[in-house]
């Protein structure tokens, strides 16, 4: 008899890959994921089943990539399914608390799956939600900053060689991007390396306080809209959130 919520168990790895029996399948009648009992997607081709894979970090976990939310401190996890749907919860035991994620193929509204027309959207919704105590969910924040990293604490909004715009000219780091990175280390806890962050994005303001849109990573030069309300934005957002944390400039 399938057991429609498990109890939790321990989160193992084979090598540096997911056992096939710790994968989930979630999918929308088009294209599927598997994700893997520690909060990983190891795979997911768009938008459909034969497509490029998005993440192939089950087959090549160095270069293959993969979407991964999850807790810090894992002891246990499990997973289990919406009755009668394809919404995949997997659900963490951490040394602080208990958190879920639930993961799911977004579909048209009405759409029938029995019908030959496709019905997916090419969509991966991915939630989390805190049941007891206090857990810290790192997602990907880490990868985020090592990918569109231009160094100093500075970040691109995307690589322009990968996704150009069309937009003559190279693109500069966008401030607003570093100031999302100060506000994720903080909800973290990480409150050296955030207010580290803030300090230095501030110390590029000009000596009447002003940011502008972009920075280029070569010479410090300002670049872009000048000032730029969007990094002034920042400023108080991520400021307010040291604040509330406890950071005291």
């Amino acid at each position: 008899m399938l057991d429609l919520k498990p109890g939790f168990r321990q989160v193992h790895r084979q090598g540096e890959y997911p056992p096939l029996e710790d994968l989930g399948l979630i999918g929308d009648g088009t294209t599927a994921a598997l994700v893997s009992l520690d909060g990983s997607i190891p795979w997911l081709c768009l938008p459909r089943f034969d497509s490029e894979p998005v993440f192939c970090g089950l087959l090549d976990v160095a270069k293959g990539g993969h979407f991964t939310l999850a807790p810090e401190h894992i002891v246990e996890a499990r997973q289990y399914y919406e009755p009668d749907t394809a919404v995949l919860h997997t659900e963490f035991q951490t040394t602080d608390g208990r958190a879920r994620v639930t993961d799911a193929m977004a579909v048209r509204s009405g759409a029938d799956l029995t019908d030959d027309a496709p019905g997916g959207r090419a969509e991966l919704v991915r939630s989390a939600v805190v049941l007891d105590g206090s857990v810290q969910l790192a997602a990907t924040t880490a990868a985020v900053a090592e990918r569109l990293s231009a160094g100093g604490g500075l970040l691109y909004r995307y690589l322009h060689e990968e996704s150009p715009d069309g937009i003559p000219g190279d693109e500069g780091a966008f401030l607003l991007c570093s100031f999302w990175l100060v506000e994720n280390l903080a909800k973290q806890g990480k409150l050296d390396a955030a207010a580290s962050l803030y300090a230095s994005l501030c110390g590029r303001a000009t000596p009447l306080g002003l940011l502008p849109e972009q920075i280029d990573p070569s010479t410090g030069s300002f670049i872009g809209n000048f000032p730029q309300a969007f990094s002034h934005i920042g400023v108080i957002a991520s400021g307010v959130t040291l604040e509330r944390a406890g950071v005291r400039g």
